[in-house]
């Protein structure tokens, strides 16, 4: 039997009462104040994800006026993250939405990091963040993610070193007004405050250990072996992981 996310509500409910939880909340609302009170033309960067919904309720709800929202669209998006921009729009978070690609074809770019003609470093640039950096240089001087450290060693040392605002070299003010939360208190604000959820996190967790390890990112990451998640792939999204074994035959050889 497939466990939707409703079926996980009531323990979203009674987590949200817990003070910890609205500790977090006020920490963030604090952080959000700050880093406003510090940019003249900020934007968030929203992916559809659980976290990156979160961080968009709370500025939008305490911003004088709604912030421009920047959507990188790689072309490899996890089906049903269109209809998220459209339910968050009509929740009035979204009033103006930059929807950014990428130059290059991002399949060709993993194609050709897995054959060794590129690095994963070069990949990422060309495919992320030269489309996101041209997008936002001269327009914006402070930008919003959704990042929290517990997602990955290198999110919590570059959260540990830098704290929830920092100014990178190119004078942007970033700031990652979640960063200090537990996916639980992610999943507890969302249901008090009936956000909308990707239909990824409503998939069956089989091998992995909880539904906070559930992440939405590109499908075509078949670095993911490490974690079970092409496993964790093929069985809730058989046609999504079909595309990626003909594309890529070394998912043949992990699954």
């Amino acid at each position: 039997m497939t466990i939707l996310w409703n079926d996980y509500r009531k323990e979203d409910y009674i987590y949200a009462q817990l003070p910890i939880h609205s500790k977090r909340i006020d920490e963030s609302h604090i952080i959000i104040s700050q880093w406003l009170e510090q940019c003249e033309r900020p934007y968030i960067a929203v992916s559809g994800g659980k976290d990156s919904v979160v961080m968009l309720h709370l500025i939008q709800t305490i911003s004088p006026t709604l912030l421009p929202v920047m959507w990188h669209n790689s072309g490899v998006e996890f089906p049903g993250t269109d209809e998220m921009f459209d339910k968050l729009t009509a929740m009035k978070l979204i009033e103006q939405l930059h929807i950014v690609k990428p130059e290059y074809d991002v399949i060709e770019l993993k194609r050709q990091q897995l054959s060794g003609e590129i690095s994963s470093a070069k990949k990422d640039k060309l495919a992320l963040f030269d489309p996101v950096n041209s997008f936002s240089n001269g327009r914006f001087d402070g930008v919003a993610l959704g990042l929290r450290r517990e997602e990955g060693r290198g999110r919590s040392y570059d959260g540990a070193v830098h704290g929830a605002i920092y100014r990178k070299k190119d004078g942007m003010l970033r700031c990652c007004p979640v960063n200090h939360w537990k996916w639980q208190d992610i999943f507890a604000y969302i249901a008090v405050n009936n956000l909308p959820l990707h239909p990824i996190y409503s998939a069956e967790l089989l091998g992995l250990e909880n539904r906070g390890r559930i992440r939405l990112s590109w499908w075509i990451s078949t670095d993911h072996h490490l974690h079970a998640e092409l496993s964790w792939l093929r069985d809730n999204f058989f046609e999504t992981y079909h595309k990626l074994r003909c594309l890529f035959p070394i998912v043949k050889t992990i699954t």
